[in-house]
C-alpha cells in the first residue's frame, strides 16, 4: 500500500472515531478525560512531598492502584500544570505511536 492509500484509511479511522465518540465528548473524548494522568501526577506529588503513596487519597477520593515503579516517571508531571502535562502527554503517545507504525515497516 502506498502512503497516500494509509493516510486514507487514516482520515476514515478519525472520522468513524469522532461520529462514535466525538473528541470533545466529556468523559470517553479523546483529549477531555485523562483521569489516569491525573491520578499519576498526584501520585508522583505524594512521594514528593514525602506521603505514603497507597494510604493517601488522591483527588479526594480515589486510591493510587498502580505499580510503585511509574512514579520516577511521572514526577516531571507532577511539576507541571495539569494543561502542560496533559498536552506532553498526549504529544508523547502521537510520537510513541508513530514509532511504533515506522517500526511495523522495517
Amino acid at each position: 500500500m502506498t502512503a497516500a492509500v494509509f493516510a486514507v484509511v487514516g482520515l476514515v479511522a478519525l472520522a468513524v472515531q469522532h461520529v462514535v465518540v466525538p473528541y470533545t465528548q466529556p468523559f470517553w473524548g479523546l483529549f477531555d478525560n485523562q483521569l489516569d494522568l491525573d491520578v499519576y501526577r498526584a501520585g508522583a506529588q505524594v512521594v514528593l512531598d514525602g506521603g505514603s503513596l497507597y494510604d493517601a487519597k488522591l483527588l479526594g477520593q480515589m486510591d493510587y492502584t498502580y505499580a510503585p515503579i511509574s512514579i520516577p516517571f511521572f514526577i516531571p508531571f507532577a511539576w507541571m500544570s495539569f494543561e502542560v502535562a496533559r498536552v506532553v502527554w498526549c504529544a508523547g503517545i502521537v510520537v510513541a505511536l508513530y514509532a511504533v507504525i515506522m517500526r511495523s515497516f522495517v
